[in-house]
């Protein structure tokens, strides 16, 4: 596939990238106790620098257009393609890491240029992600031919009275207090509502809300869970999905709503970080679960992976682990059941990686990936 773009498409380009910086930078707040309003408002000055010195970045370039052009290759076996090898040979290695029976995509690009450089491509790169079906390769090809746009640049601040401003502003605080307080009761928790205060009964009921969308979300989201693993491809199992979605983002957006905390990728935040002995911030993984014809090897992590002494010791380690071994689906179920239902009373999740294994039936894998999913949070690592 090829499309050409202007420098606004690279920046799109750049935006899109950036998103991962974005989360990360977040996720450091949100550990440093930064919430509800607090967050949006920081979320909002984040993403709006990270805005801007991509504006900066390319405020000089060259118009454009630029040419953009990618290659998918099916993985059906560990050969490697003579296509590849004569086009990207630096790409060799990431097709013999890719899982069998999922497609590898390359892509490459004509950079930005100042306007009095010469055009060039870029040396093709694989993408990170590998698409298994066909639906998930087609959503990837479509966010990278129309990303998400980058927002507009902000303005710099106009210069103004600052003094005046705030006694103008203390002035109409005390005029609005005084009115709540002269006002009956049915219009007084209103205007107080505006400033954030609210009685402990407003709380409570608000609190139990959210409990019951966060219930809500789990439930949906393993029921969706399950109908991946067991539906087809026909019409009526493609618009359920859609429905359900659609139910799934409604939820997610009544939880911002009320001050809660979205669930990335479908997840939770960490139960054990392990910020406090590593180098970086990345949640401690339980186990190293690989799918096979034989049931799902659960075994513990080791190199990298491994959990380190320090980490045991974290007040919300479980106290006991069920043993590795080989798992049917349902024994997987029922024996990690108590540690799915420990992060969700804590309102976390437990981690744990996931291997592709060389599982080359599709409905098995989907089956076993499914039935870890609806128990623990995944990585998958190269």
């Amino acid at each position: 596939m090829s499309w050409t773009g202007d420098h606004e498409y690279l920046r799109a380009c750049a935006w899109n990238e950036a998103q991962e910086d974005i989360r990360r930078e977040l996720n450091r707040r949100r550990i440093a106790g930064v919430s509800g309003r607090d967050y949006r408002r920081a979320r909002e000055r984040v993403e709006q620098a990270y805005a801007d010195q991509i504006h900066e970045r390319f405020q000089h370039k060259h118009a454009g257009p630029y040419a953009n052009e990618c290659f998918v290759f099916y993985k059906s076996a560990n050969l490697l393609p003579p296509a590849l090898v004569e086009m990207a040979p630096n790409c060799q290695q990431a097709f013999l890491d890719a899982p069998l029976h999922n497609y590898l995509i390359i892509s490459r690009h004509q950079p930005a240029i100042d306007k009095a450089e010469k055009r060039g491509f870029s040396s093709f790169e694989a993408l990170e992600a590998t698409p298994r079906g066909q639906q998930e390769i087609v959503d990837l090809l479509l966010k990278r031919i129309y990303p998400e746009r980058c927002p507009v640049k902000s303005e710099p601040p106009k210069s103004s009275c600052v003094w005046c401003w705030s006694v103008a502003a203390w002035a109409l605080l005390l005029l609005a207090i005084a009115a709540v307080f002269v006002l009956w009761e049915g219009n007084r928790q209103k205007i107080l509502g505006y400033f954030g205060w609210v009685d402990a009964s407003v709380v409570a009921e608000v609190r139990a809300q959210r409990d019951q969308l966060m219930e809500d979300y789990r439930e949906l989201s393993q029921q969706r869970l399950l109908e991946d693993a067991t539906r087809g491809a026909d019409d009526t199992a493609l618009a359920s999905s859609a429905e359900q979605e659609e139910q799934l983002a409604r939820i997610a957006s009544a939880i911002e709503e009320l001050g809660g905390r979205i669930p990335e990728h479908w997840g939770y935040r960490p139960c054990i970080d392990s910020a406090a002995v590593r180098a970086s911030s990345a949640p401690v993984y339980l186990y190293d679960i690989t799918p096979s014809v034989n049931g799902l090897i659960v075994s513990e992590p080791r190199g990298q992976f491994a959990i380190l002494a320090e980490e045991r010791l974290h007040p919300e380690f479980p106290d006991s682990l069920p043993a590795s071994g080989s798992y049917s689906v349902a024994d997987f179920q029922a024996t990690m059941a108590p540690l799915q239902q420990s992060g969700s009373a804590m309102d976390c999740a437990f981690y744990v990686l996931l291997r592709d294994g060389e599982l080359d039936d599709a409905t098995m894998y989907r089956e076993q990936r499914s039935a870890v999913e609806a128990v623990f949070q995944i990585y998958r690592p190269r």
